[in-house]
């Protein structure tokens, strides 16, 4: 077997291991009442939003699992939309949170939406 083929069944298996982790990260996130934008901000920083029952809307561009039971979310937010009135409404601007220093803490059973990509992709 050359090394070359040897080299290249390694990056497979890699990435075989890779998508298994994923999907199981996934799988326990979606137990835990994660709404599916939420999870694949664990995975994927891009742009995203959540809302909480009491209508606070937050913007950031990443999250992590935290709390044992994924009871708890992370969130690093970015400096986007500055020009939105759905931005000047919200957490990030009120609060005057931008920035990835430490994040946010929120609980996940106090939020009732995410998106994916708020404004376009």
């Amino acid at each position: 077997m050359s090394e070359e083929t040897l080299e290249s069944e390694n990056f497979d298996l890699r990435m075989k291991i890779s998508e298994v982790e994923y999907k199981s990260a996934m799988s326990a996130l979606d137990k835990a009442g994660w709404p599916p934008a939420l999870a694949k901000a664990t995975h994927d920083s891009y742009d995203y939003a959540i809302g909480l029952k009491d209508g606070t809307v937050i913007f950031f561009e990443r999250a992590t699992s935290c709390g044992g039971n994924h009871e708890w979310v992370s969130l690093w937010f970015q400096s986007l939309h500055d020009g939105t009135t759905a931005y000047h409404r919200s957490f990030n601007k009120t609060h005057g949170i931008g920035g990835n220093d430490r994040g946010l803490q929120v609980r996940v059973s106090e939020i009732v939406w995410a998106s994916d990509a708020p404004y376009g992709s």
